[in-house]
């Protein structure tokens, strides 16, 4: 991670200093003049354009409904447009800053105007929140960002530093969008299947690199399972089961049943080289663990599954990572669409995106690759693709992109685009 001020290499995320925390509290204060005949809600969110600023605490707004003299907190100027909750209808308007788009006539707003507009602190913290932010919202809320500062002191700083800025975000984000307590425990159940391919991929060679040390029996198991997924002829389904916690086939053990005996070794019969494995073990167990956890409350709250995916690549494998997601067309109507994301990175042919949507009788991918040459040969080849695809009787429809805005999985990896109950008025 960049060595920026107040997020330094190693060190995580820093919190911000008293000195530099702006109040956060909309003071109700007396207002001489009342806006009348605007019929307005507690509670409303509503699409706001500053007219004037009449003072740091006051402005001309025009909204849906007309146009209003309130109070309003922060550093807004004319012009602006921002969505406003309404805090209060009487005896005064007082309206609440709660979130901006980050476009405005088709072009991204600057950083510095986001947090002026959310009336945010400048600091090196809450850039690389809104920057998060920018990759997974299409509206920043500024109690979002004041969430994520306010859950930052409740992780242990030295779990903090172990993981990127984006990790970190992310598995905040999934506690509180899982109404889960912000604790360091859950924190580490959740991060480690958020740190991406590149993470779990280096685990395991490590861990390949260092288990010839172990006794016999258990390094005659691992060798079985480092064979099994360097073979071409090896099923999608027992590629799977590498990173679950139960095995489709009862009568073998699996890879996680295997780790746990590793960390079963007693203290005394370890050798340095034993105790390294071990510890490579227990981090391989918590990414296991952690998906296994993930995807309880994917199944339990119709959210994002998620599952990693060894396969054989060059006499070797590589990783990838599977988002799976689900939905109704609409209420009333029972046909459900199956959303997937593939992350795939490999050192030769870079990142590769495959999004699709399942339904019924059809199948659509899109392959988005940073590389024109990759993206070319993509769409010279889709109709062998659809042939080795063998998905029956699916029509399947495939495209492929160059990813123009190098977003690629940071932004179509969690598909999240508001937190849940937001709705506004424009």
């Amino acid at each position: 991670m960049t060595d920026y001020l107040g997020i330094a290499e190693g060190e995580g995320i820093k919190p911000l200093n008293p000195q530099e925390r702006k109040e956060k509290d909309y003071l109700r204060l007396p207002l001489s003049r009342r806006t009348k005949d605007i019929q307005l809600r507690v509670g409303e969110v509503l699409q706001a354009t500053i007219l004037e600023v009449l003072s740091p605490q006051e402005a001309i707004v025009q909204l849906p409904t007309g146009t209003v003299h309130a109070f309003i907190h922060g550093r807004l100027k004319k012009g602006d447009i921002v969505f406003l909750r309404v805090q209060e209808t009487a005896p005064n308007l007082v309206l609440r800053i709660h979130s901006v788009s980050y476009l405005k006539n088709g072009m991204e707003l600057p950083l510095l105007e986001i947090l002026r507009i959310l009336d945010l602190p400048e600091s090196q913290f809450f850039r690389e929140t809104v920057n998060y932010l920018k990759k997974h919202r299409t509206y920043i809320l500024r109690d979002e960002a004041l969430l994520i500062e306010n859950s930052f002191t409740a992780i242990e700083e030295s779990i903090r530093k172990d993981y990127s800025t984006d990790v970190f975000f992310s598995a905040i984000i999934f506690i509180h969008e899982n109404k889960l307590p912000i604790d360091s425990r859950i924190f580490l159940k959740i991060a480690p299947v958020l740190s991406g391919n590149n993470f779990v991929f280096d685990l395991l060679k490590e861990f390949e690199q260092l288990y010839s040390n172990l006794p016999d029996s258990l390094r005659y198991k691992l060798d079985t399972y480092f064979s099994l997924i360097k073979s071409e002829s090896t099923s999608l389904n027992k590629l799977l089961d590498v990173f679950l916690i139960g095995s489709t086939n009862s009568e073998k053990s699996s890879f996680y049943d295997t780790l746990i005996e590793i960390l079963l070794i007693k203290d005394e019969d370890t050798t340095r080289e034993i105790k390294k494995v071990k510890d490579m073990a227990k981090r391989l167990i918590q990414v296991i663990e952690g998906q296994h956890f993930v995807n309880t409350f994917g199944i339990n709250n119709n959210s994002a599954l998620y599952f990693y995916l060894p396969f054989p690549y060059q006499n070797s494998y590589a990783i990838s990572k599977i988002i799976i997601r689900s939905s109704h067309v609409s209420k009333q109507s029972e046909k459900r669409i199956i959303k997937f994301t593939i992350i795939t990175l490999t050192s030769e042919l870079a990142e590769i995106v495959t999004t699709g949507e399942l339904t019924t009788g059809t199948i659509n991918i899109n392959f988005l690759t940073g590389s024109n040459d990759l993206a070319n040969l993509f769409s010279k080849h889709i109709a062998e693709l659809k042939d080795k695809l063998k998905l029956g009787a699916k029509e399947v429809s495939i495209t492929t992109a160059k990813d123009v805005r190098g977003t690629k999985s940071g932004t179509l990896e969690e598909g999240r685009q508001q937190p849940t109950n937001f709705s506004i008025v424009v």
